[in-house]
């Protein structure tokens, strides 16, 4: 107001590259069962969405098409898998863009979708492989392993499994595929108990998926198996248990699926083990499971 100038300050900046461009210069694509798979380094967490185009008629014209999302991540490694893209090739785009709308350019590149396919459970036919310590139905529950296969989803009881309450540790079941498998991904829908509510009781929570060729018949997790992954199922609300949301109820209905790492090789016999259940416990309840691959 006075007019009085004060003395300058000298500062020296050092501007660092931004988040989304960093991204970008570690960004790779590469082919994936049943559409692609996107990595690349966000050391700062920052929150980042990365934009994926297709050319889908070969002229130039790239959209987005019907489950080609935009991924959202603050990861410091971002890993993302696209599915249900034709196994044939196909220029696709991607772009990171920031927060605030900054951009960077786009990575062109041509992937052809390594072919996958729902196993089928009925050619050959699926059968419950019982192995010692894997866990029997609840006694009296008219329930069984078999349900799980039987192409039947969301069902309720008692065309379910439903293993017995009283066990004090993981719980297992193992499946007979009848030939080896390679597979990209499962599903598991939960089964749904009184209240339609899934996320209770003996669903599974924290779980592993084993493959097996030749399983030790003692029933041990030894090196005849190979551990496929270890997953947990997450609320979309994450809200507390014994509360679900409008979209806590539609991920339970529609199932929940988790990817299986490439490279883990073929197998014929699948495991399936409870870790945890939903009231902390360890027997579990499953209506179906279905495997993709080839």
């Amino acid at each position: 107001n006075s007019e009085i100038s004060s003395a300058p300050v000298s500062v020296t900046v050092n501007p660092l590259t931004p988040a989304y461009k960093m991204a970008f210069k570690t960004l790779t694509v590469g082919p994936a069962f049943g559409g692609y798979i996107i990595r690349c380094d966000n050391p700062n967490l920052e929150n980042l969405s990365i934009i994926t185009m297709v050319d889908t008629l070969g002229k130039g014209k790239y959209i987005q098409t019907i489950g080609m999302d935009n991924v959202y991540s603050n990861a410091a490694k971002i890993v993302s898998v696209t599915r249900s893209q034709p196994a044939k090739p196909r220029k696709y785009g991607f772009l990171i863009r920031d927060r605030w709308l900054n951009q960077t350019d786009t990575l062109f590149q041509t992937i052809t979708p390594i072919f996958e396919m729902m196993i089928s459970k009925t050619t050959p036919a699926w059968t419950n492989y019982v192995l010692t310590g894997d866990t029997p139905p609840k006694s009296g529950s008219n329930t069984a392993v078999s349900y799980i296969y039987n192409g039947n989803y969301n069902n309720g009881w008692s065309n379910i499994y439903f293993g017995d309450e009283s066990a004090s540790a993981p719980t297992s079941i193992t499946l007979n595929l009848g030939v080896q498998h390679t597979f990209s991904r499962f599903q598991i829908n939960p089964y749904i108990e009184i209240g339609n509510v899934y996320y209770v009781r003996g669903n599974v929570k924290n779980f592993e998926i084993w493959g097996s060729n030749a399983p030790n018949l003692s029933g041990a997790f030894d090196n005849t198996w190979t551990l496929l992954g270890t997953y947990t199922v997450v609320k979309p609300s994450g809200g507390p248990l014994g509360t679900e949301t409008a979209a806590d109820n539609a991920a339970g209905y529609a199932g929940w699926q988790f990817d299986i790492p490439e490279g883990k090789g073929a197998f014929q016999y699948i495991r399936i083990r409870n870790l945890s259940n939903w009231q902390g416990s360890y027997f579990m309840s499953i209506s179906q499971f279905t495997l993709w691959g080839q």
